[in-house]
C-alpha cells in the first residue's frame, strides 16, 4: 500500500486543479506495492528573490523520481488546433523542470529522474 503525503503550498487557481489533484492522489493510492509519495500542490517558485514566482501546479516525489505536473484544460481537439500554444506551454514546463532540478541539486540531493507532464 502506498503512503501519500499531500502538502498544499498555496491555493488552487481553479476547480480543474482540485479535480486533477484528487485524480492523481487516487491513482497513487491504487499503485501496487509499498511506496512513499509526497505531493506538493501550488508551489511558488521564482528564479531569484526579486522575481515574481511561477506557480507549479503539482510536484510529485516518489520512487521514479521528481515529476513536475502542469494542469491544463485541453481536449484532443485543442491539442491539434492550437499546436503553437501547446509547444509554448511545453517549453515553459521544461523550463520549470530545469529550475526544480537546479534547486534540488543545489540542496545536495540526488533526486533521480526529473520529468514534466501535463495532466
Amino acid at each position: 500500500m502506498s503512503k501519500i503525503e499531500h502538502i498544499p503550498c498555496g491555493e488552487a487557481a481553479n476547480q480543474s486543479e482540485l479535480t486533477a489533484l484528487d485524480k492523481l492522489l487516487g491513482e497513487l493510492r491504487n499503485r501496487l506495492g509499498i511506496s512513499r509519495w509526497i505531493v506538493l500542490s501550488n508551489v511558488p517558485v521564482a528564479v531569484n528573490s526579486r522575481a515574481i514566482p511561477d506557480e507549479l501546479d503539482l510536484i510529485v516525489i516518489g520512487p521514479p523520481g521528481v515529476i513536475v505536473v502542469e494542469v491544463k484544460h485541453w481536449s484532443r481537439t485543442d491539442l491539434r488546433r492550437r499546436r503553437e500554444d501547446v509547444e509554448r506551454e511545453a517549453i515553459k514546463l521544461n523550463d520549470k523542470v530545469r529550475r526544480i532540478a537546479s534547486r534540488v541539486r543545489r540542496a545536495g540531493l540526488v533526486p533521480g529522474f526529473l520529468t514534466g507532464h501535463f495532466l
